[in-house]
């Protein structure tokens, strides 16, 4: 709990590289602790890493069903939604833009 804490500080402080470092250890005590994975997919997904996001928010995903976590579910499953709609904004902006 206490490196979960911390790593959310470090978002606060915008030290985002030291809060995924922090979340990692917090994921590596508790490897089934939903809110680190989704803490940490969203720092990812604030510093460009999509795809590294996007695993940890289908980890949390899967460790919310397992939890029966309804709240954390129903967060997570936005927040993969929203990463496929950047990414399908992304991919037509390239389209027109190589078209």
């Amino acid at each position: 709990m206490a490196y979960y804490n911390r790593g959310v500080q470090k978002i606060l402080c915008e030290e985002l590289n030291d809060a995924i470092a922090d979340f990692n250890q917090a994921i590596r005590i508790k490897p089934n602790y939903v809110e680190a994975y989704v803490n940490r997919g969203q720092t990812k997904a604030v510093l460009g890493r999509t795809d590294e996001a996007r695993v940890d928010f289908q980890k949390a995903l899967e460790l919310a069903e397992q939890q029966e976590n309804i709240d954390a579910k129903t967060y997570v499953k936005e927040k993969l939604q929203q990463l496929s709609q950047a990414a399908s904004k992304q991919s037509n902006k390239k389209s027109r833009r190589d078209g």
